[in-house]
């Protein structure tokens, strides 16, 4: 009885056998070309930091040169707002003057004109207007001559 126990006991040890499936197929794919490993040349560390220096360095021109450019530009564009702001006011200061000029040129036809003159004259001078019988016509000797006082000596 011992051997049979010791039977069973083998027995169920040992795994179930199951038969060996084969796996599906696999779908061909195009194999990829192989790059070929290039062996990389002795890189100089301090050629690069140069490189990267430089192009640091680049950089930082390019950002200053727009921050001049943009500072001129803020620059030019408050100068012509000064300059507009300045043109207003001599635009302003040459129609307050032209409007004095026009009241004076008014104020001058006044006093030049005829009627004025006449006015100005018996006021302020004293000066009568002559009459018809008042005038006296002169006949000249010559045509464009005459003699108004001779000194004798």
């Amino acid at each position: 009885m011992a051997a049979e126990y010791a039977y069973a006991l083998n027995q169920a040890a040992q795994p179930l056998q199951t038969p060996y499936r084969q796996p599906a197929q696999q779908p061909e794919f195009p194999q990829k070309p192989q790059l070929k490993k290039v062996p990389r040349p002795h890189v100089d560390r301090r050629a690069l930091e140069r490189a990267n220096n430089k192009k640091i360095a680049k950089v930082f021109a390019m950002v200053a040169f727009s921050i001049v450019l943009f500072g001129i530009f803020c620059n030019s564009f408050a100068a012509k707002t000064e300059s507009r702001h300045t043109l207003d006011s001599i635009n302003e200061k040459l129609s307050m003057q032209e409007d004095a000029h026009i009241v004076l040129e008014n104020d001058l036809t006044k006093l030049v004109s005829a009627e004025n003159i006449d006015k100005i004259a018996m006021q302020k001078l004293g000066l009568v207007k002559l009459t018809n019988a008042d005038e006296d016509y002169v006949e000249l000797e010559s045509e464009n001559r005459v003699i108004v006082s001779q000194v004798k000596d």
